[in-house]
């Protein structure tokens, strides 16, 4: 069987595949090919999906750090439901640009946007509780009335710290999914991006970038 990385690279090859527009300041990906249709685009990346397929992949450029920053939490915290499903390892395709596979999701119902537009009232309500010399009291009715019975309040409440550590989050509905089963999804929350206070994942985030998206 075919490894993703052959596929990438023999669609690449072909004439009418994936053919790359570059700017001064950025690259917008582009597909032409009849089996990848184009079902996302930002401003440093773009998102296909081939019918039949149970995933998507995305094609991003090396300056969205945001992005990486994204990745790599993702890849260490696969066990949060918050947080895309990955299959494999990002792949580079050359020393701009690298491809990711990631599960097949959906967009929000009105139901879900409501949801998460509750959710997220609910974390800017706990992040105040959290200085309060209350919080032990607070926590117990946090933990109450947080929503979702089927998705974790700590591994939300991990994903939104990260999230807001970030100089530049960008967490609109736009970049909020749902799964099949209803399960809400944060799917790429960071534009070009730093830390505010240094975490594991900044000490570690170069060694990330080398491994995965250096080309010789």
């Amino acid at each position: 069987m075919k490894k993703f990385k052959d596929h990438l690279e023999e669609s690449l090859r072909k004439p009418e595949a994936l053919h790359l527009l570059r700017s001064s300041k950025y690259a917008t990906i582009v597909a032409d090919d009849k089996d990848w249709k184009v079902i996302g685009r930002g401003v440093a990346g773009s998102a296909y999906h081939r019918k039949g397929d149970n995933f998507v992949v995305k094609i991003f450029h090396s300056m969205d750090t945001g992005y990486k920053f994204w990745l790599k939490f993702c890849i260490a915290n696969q066990n949060n439901s918050f947080v895309p499903k990955i299959i494999g390892k990002p792949i580079p395709i050359n020393s701009e640009l690298a491809a990711v596979r990631l599960e097949l999701l959906e967009s929000m119902s009105s139901s879900a946007t409501s949801t998460w537009l509750l959710l997220y009232r609910w974390w800017v309500r706990y992040k105040d509780s959290v200085n309060s010399r209350h919080y032990s009291d607070l926590f117990h009715q946090y933990r109450q009335s947080f929503s979702l019975p089927d998705q974790k309040m700590q591994d939300f409440i991990k994903v939104m710290g990260f999230i807001d550590n970030q100089t530049s989050p960008d967490l609109h509905t736009g970049n909020v999914m749902m799964r099949p089963n209803g399960q809400i999804v944060i799917t790429d929350p960071l534009i070009i991006s730093k830390e505010i206070k240094p975490s594991k994942y900044s000490k570690e985030i170069e060694t990330f970038l080398q491994s995965r998206f250096t080309v010789e």
